[in-house]
Protein backbone atom coordinates (compact mmCIF):
# COMPACT_ATOMS: atom_id res chain seq x y z
CA UNK A 1 0.00 0.00 0.00
CA UNK A 2 1.63 3.46 -0.56
CA UNK A 3 0.07 7.20 0.14
CA UNK A 4 -0.73 8.91 -3.00
CA UNK A 5 -1.61 13.10 -3.05
CA UNK A 6 -3.43 13.79 -6.10
CA UNK A 7 -3.37 17.34 -7.81
CA UNK A 8 -6.69 17.52 -10.11
CA UNK A 9 -8.97 19.32 -11.89
CA UNK A 10 -12.48 17.83 -10.04
CA UNK A 11 -13.72 15.44 -8.03
CA UNK A 12 -14.63 13.02 -10.89
CA UNK A 13 -11.09 12.95 -11.73
CA UNK A 14 -10.11 12.22 -8.30
CA UNK A 15 -11.97 9.05 -8.72
CA UNK A 16 -11.34 7.86 -11.53
CA UNK A 17 -7.45 8.57 -10.64
CA UNK A 18 -7.54 6.74 -7.85
CA UNK A 19 -8.89 3.57 -9.78
CA UNK A 20 -6.67 3.52 -12.38
CA UNK A 21 -3.26 4.09 -9.68
CA UNK A 22 -4.89 1.07 -7.81
CA UNK A 23 -5.02 -1.04 -11.17
CA UNK A 24 -1.82 -0.19 -11.96
CA UNK A 25 0.01 -0.87 -8.21
CA UNK A 26 -1.86 -3.42 -8.09
CA UNK A 27 -3.13 -2.76 -4.41
CA UNK A 28 -5.20 -0.51 -2.56
CA UNK A 29 -3.44 2.73 -1.63
CA UNK A 30 -4.51 5.22 0.83
CA UNK A 31 -5.14 9.30 -1.15
CA UNK A 32 -4.88 12.64 -0.07
CA UNK A 33 -6.61 15.33 -2.27
CA UNK A 34 -4.55 18.28 -2.89
CA UNK A 35 -6.09 20.41 -5.06
CA UNK A 36 -9.27 21.08 -5.78
CA UNK A 37 -10.26 21.07 -2.60
CA UNK A 38 -13.43 19.36 -1.57
CA UNK A 39 -16.03 22.05 -1.74
CA UNK A 40 -14.34 23.12 -5.17
CA UNK A 41 -14.97 27.00 -3.30
CA UNK A 42 -11.35 27.04 -2.35
CA UNK A 43 -8.27 29.43 -2.83
CA UNK A 44 -7.38 27.97 -6.49
CA UNK A 45 -11.01 26.49 -7.37
CA UNK A 46 -11.23 23.88 -10.02
CA UNK A 47 -10.35 23.03 -13.85
CA UNK A 48 -7.14 23.42 -15.26
CA UNK A 49 -6.77 26.86 -14.17
CA UNK A 50 -6.88 25.36 -10.71
CA UNK A 51 -4.07 22.54 -11.19
CA UNK A 52 -1.95 25.50 -13.05
CA UNK A 53 -2.36 28.17 -10.12
CA UNK A 54 -2.02 25.38 -7.51
CA UNK A 55 1.22 24.04 -8.99
CA UNK A 56 2.89 27.82 -9.88
CA UNK A 57 2.26 28.63 -6.21
CA UNK A 58 3.29 25.97 -4.21
CA UNK A 59 6.17 25.19 -6.65
CA UNK A 60 9.04 27.25 -4.44
CA UNK A 61 7.95 25.24 -1.51
CA UNK A 62 6.70 22.12 -2.65
CA UNK A 63 9.77 20.10 -0.27
CA UNK A 64 7.95 22.02 2.63
CA UNK A 65 4.58 20.71 1.71
CA UNK A 66 5.79 17.23 0.57
CA UNK A 67 6.85 17.17 4.32
CA UNK A 68 4.10 18.53 5.80
CA UNK A 69 1.63 15.58 4.29
CA UNK A 70 0.96 12.98 6.60
CA UNK A 71 0.58 10.30 6.22
CA UNK A 72 4.17 11.27 3.94
CA UNK A 73 3.66 10.44 0.20
CA UNK A 74 4.88 7.93 -1.88
CA UNK A 75 3.59 9.38 -5.15
CA UNK A 76 2.52 12.85 -6.32
CA UNK A 77 0.06 12.40 -9.05
CA UNK A 78 -0.58 16.16 -10.95
CA UNK A 79 -3.58 15.53 -13.71
CA UNK A 80 -4.30 18.21 -16.18
CA UNK A 81 -6.72 17.36 -18.85
CA UNK A 82 -4.87 17.63 -22.86
CA UNK A 83 -7.86 19.72 -23.90
CA UNK A 84 -5.97 22.87 -22.05
CA UNK A 85 -4.15 23.44 -25.86
CA UNK A 86 -7.23 24.24 -27.88
CA UNK A 87 -7.46 27.81 -28.75
CA UNK A 88 -11.45 28.29 -26.72
CA UNK A 89 -11.96 31.97 -26.13
CA UNK A 90 -13.68 31.03 -23.04
CA UNK A 91 -10.23 29.29 -21.51
CA UNK A 92 -7.89 31.88 -22.31
CA UNK A 93 -8.93 35.40 -21.37
CA UNK A 94 -11.83 38.03 -21.47
CA UNK A 95 -11.18 39.60 -24.92
CA UNK A 96 -13.49 38.73 -27.60
CA UNK A 97 -10.69 37.44 -30.13
CA UNK A 98 -10.56 33.34 -30.12
CA UNK A 99 -6.83 33.63 -30.95
CA UNK A 100 -4.84 35.13 -28.09
CA UNK A 101 -2.93 38.10 -29.37
CA UNK A 102 -0.86 37.74 -25.97
CA UNK A 103 -0.12 34.13 -26.55
CA UNK A 104 3.48 33.59 -25.17
CA UNK A 105 3.55 37.41 -23.94
CA UNK A 106 1.60 36.60 -20.94
CA UNK A 107 0.21 34.04 -18.52
CA UNK A 108 -3.41 32.76 -19.53
CA UNK A 109 -3.74 32.75 -15.38
CA UNK A 110 -3.25 36.93 -15.39
CA UNK A 111 -5.33 37.70 -18.56
CA UNK A 112 -8.81 37.81 -16.68
CA UNK A 113 -7.73 41.80 -16.49
CA UNK A 114 -7.73 42.40 -20.52
CA UNK A 115 -11.20 43.26 -20.84
CA UNK A 116 -14.77 43.57 -19.77
CA UNK A 117 -16.35 41.09 -21.55
CA UNK A 118 -16.70 37.21 -21.80
CA UNK A 119 -19.07 35.98 -24.65
CA UNK A 120 -20.66 39.50 -25.48
CA UNK A 121 -21.85 39.10 -21.32
CA UNK A 122 -20.55 42.31 -19.26
CA UNK A 123 -18.39 41.08 -16.14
Amino acid sequence: MKNVGIVCEGPTDYILLQSVTDYVLGSNNHYKLLQPEPNLMGEYGNGWKGVWKWCADNALIKGQIMKEIEPRLDFLIVQMDGDVSRKEQISHCWCNSNTCVLKGIRNPLDCDSLGKTRGGIAR
